[in-house]
């Protein structure tokens, strides 16, 4: 089982520690994997990328107030221009 080998590697004492080659031929590594409904690694990492391109052209795309009717910029205040700042 997982948990101990686990607990096997993570002994503070290197004496009592089991060492690479032994853990190599612990049975939990022999096993064969049980099958799993779950998304696979390529799946969760296409999600990721997809949600990531999202996050881009929603923060790419302009925001109301921003453009006008014919798509260009207005000039957005600047800080400093403002009375209370200078």
């Amino acid at each position: 089982d997982a948990l101990a080998l686990l607990g096997k590697m993570l002994f503070y004492d290197p004496n009592k520690r089991i060492t690479a080659e032994q853990a190599l031929q612990d049975p939990y590594l022999s096993a064969n994997p049980l099958p799993s409904n779950g998304p696979t690694l390529a799946q969760r990492v296409s999600d990721y990328l997809e949600d990531r391109m999202s996050t881009k052209k929603a923060a790419a795309a302009p925001r109301n107030g921003q453009d006008d009717l014919a798509g260009t910029k207005r000039k957005q205040p600047d800080v400093a221009d403002s009375p209370r700042y200078g």
